[in-house]
């Protein structure tokens, strides 16, 4: 309905587009943010709901090309995260200054990580590859967020 805008901020004017209720369900309207954190968030409780539900910016997690099915759910999460944070431009880890930078997707939604940055690290490390995963088991890593890019996303984009 917005086509063409450059950043998924300019749709709804003054309001934010997560406000706009344009969702039907239940024979109502929600908005994206009440069906993400009313509903989602606190029905399911996971973190992978970060993965799975994107804004349509460059800085989320991809597109998937494909519907998420009950059957595979768990491994669709999986391969999300995996995607997601092993995008260095989101997502990267320097070993040398110990480091993990992370998507602010972690910081502003750093209760579904963990409460300390030593629980985010190990959430997030099982997704990282094995060397990486090895020096983060050790400890002493420090997180630094990313900027995150609000473009539009869309083939060949993210």
């Amino acid at each position: 309905d917005h086509h063409p805008v450059v950043t998924i901020k300019e749709i709804g004017g003054f309001r934010r587009v997560w406000d706009l209720k344009i969702v039907r369900l239940f024979g109502g309207k929600l908005s994206l943010g009440h069906l993400e954190h009313e509903l989602i968030r606190k029905q399911f409780k996971s973190p992978s709901v970060h993965f799975a539900l994107v804004c349509g910016s460059r800085g989320c997690p991809p597109l998937r090309q494909e519907p998420y099915t009950a059957e595979k759910l768990e491994i669709q999460f999986a391969e999300q995260a995996r995607m997601f944070l092993r995008d260095p431009k989101k997502n990267r880890i320097d070993l040398d200054k110990k480091t993990v930078f992370l998507s602010p997707v972690f910081f502003w939604f750093r209760e579904d990580f963990g409460m300390t940055d030593a629980e985010v690290i190990a959430m997030v490390a099982e997704h990282f590859k094995a060397p990486e995963r090895a020096a983060l088991a050790k400890g002493g890593f420090r997180i630094q967020y990313t900027e995150f890019d609000w473009g539009v996303n869309g083939p060949g984009k993210n």
